[in-house]
């Protein structure tokens, strides 16, 4: 029995030794991970693990959804996927085919970790081979973009709960992590402004958590004053979800409405402009500059259009995040002042937040279903008409 005890132990031993082993290697192969970013107009961020491959993908501007709605990234190596985002980008129009002109058809890449300059080499020169293969008259750059502040700057995005100074203090993995798991999360998401809610309501759901944890620590006269001052700040987030959702995120919203009549601007353009690409020099006369121009003047009036609805939204927002901002100032005020033992369960607070939400963006998958599918079928008719190119006969409406 002793000898089987031994057995036992050593075994068990052995074993938390080969675990602590295979964590640390993971941790060594995760700080050999890799953000890169892809933009031809469309952005594309791609989270790369040490082997190169894409292990998540997430749109960095609107048309950029256009881009990861069209195809599957994830699986594929770092090369073979900025050349999927170069070949929906030649099929779609973002990128010219036939005549081009200077400043057009620039692909940025930039890469962050180990071994970036190396990685972007590799890219740039699969990608040049491609494009040359493929007669496609196109330029790649290094972006010119600070990778590392890139970096924290999207951590700030998704996670809207931590501080600054917790950012700063996240080792290189952890973010990557940070955003990896972020994509994940909103794969699904084919619209800025949905993505936008759910990482506000998940930084909600991450603080009345851990004020719930805090309060289940305290006697209960103390657990109910807080519970009430958080019940405070439970309402005025919603109430800030609830403007959120009407001013950005419905359809029917001004925002909305003049992103609709972008996408059909753009559409336009790009199908036009390479119209004119596809043309032979003399058949480029007069009139067919000119409609070029007017589809370019009514896209420019279009962007700045959205642009003005994008403002007056964020402008109607101020008051909802202020009441939000007042409510939450009053929940730490009271744990602050009110309770020495509260102060001491902050940390382990923010520890068991973070665990009960892991899940959250299945309950607002489900929320926002209708609403996710509607822009997911949005750009799916924007890129089948973009293929679909210019017609003199029926031009796109």
């Amino acid at each position: 029995m002793k000898k089987f005890v031994s057995f036992m132990l050593a075994a068990m031993l052995c074993f938390s030794v080969c675990s602590f082993a295979a964590c640390s290697d993971n941790q060594a192969n995760a700080r050999d991970t890799a953000v890169m970013t892809v933009s031809l107009n469309p952005k594309v961020e791609f989270v790369l693990d040490s082997n190169d491959v894409v292990v998540a993908v997430n749109a960095l501007n609107e048309e950029g959804n256009l881009i990861v709605s069209a195809d599957v990234f994830v699986g594929k190596d770092k090369e073979t996927a900025v050349q999927t985002f170069v070949q929906i980008s030649k099929e779609t129009g973002f990128l010219v085919t036939g005549n081009v002109k200077a400043g057009e058809n620039e692909i940025n890449v930039s890469i962050s970790g180990k071994d970036a300059q190396a990685r972007y080499e590799e890219v740039k020169a699969k990608l040049d081979e491609y494009l040359s293969k493929e007669k496609i008259d196109a330029t790649v750059a290094q972006a010119k973009e600070d990778i590392n502040a890139f970096i924290d700057a999207q951590v700030a995005k998704v996670a809207p709960y931590l501080e600054d100074a917790e950012i700063k203090a996240m080792d290189y993995a952890e973010k990557i992590k940070k955003l990896m798991d972020s994509a994940e999360e909103t794969a699904k998401m084919y619209s800025e402004e949905v993505k936008n809610a759910y990482y506000r309501a998940k930084a909600d759901a991450y603080e009345i958590a851990k004020f719930e944890y805090i309060a289940a620590h305290l006697d209960s006269v103390t657990a109910t004053a807080l519970r009430l001052t958080t019940k405070i700040y439970e309402t005025a987030c919603g109430a800030y979800e609830t403007a959120y959702n009407s001013i950005f995120v419905s359809e029917k919203s001004a925002y909305q409405v003049s992103l609709a009549a972008f996408r059909i601007a753009k559409t336009n353009y790009l199908n036009y402009r390479n119209y004119v690409a596809s043309l032979e020099q003399d058949k480029v006369t007069e009139a067919v500059t000119a409609a070029l121009d007017a589809y370019g003047k009514a896209l420019e009036r279009a962007q700045a259009d959205m642009t003005a609805a994008y403002n007056a939204a964020a402008e109607g927002m101020k008051d909802f995040r202020a009441s939000m901002d007042t409510a939450y100032a009053n929940v730490i005020d009271y744990i602050q002042k009110h309770d020495e033992k509260a102060k001491q369960h902050i940390s382990d607070a923010s520890v068991k937040a973070t665990e009960a939400i892991d899940k959250y963006s299945a309950e607002f998958e489900k929320k926002y279903s209708e609403t996710m599918d509607a822009a997911q079928k949005a750009w799916n008719d924007m890129k089948d008409k973009l293929e679909k190119g210019y017609d003199k006969e029926n031009e796109n409406k």
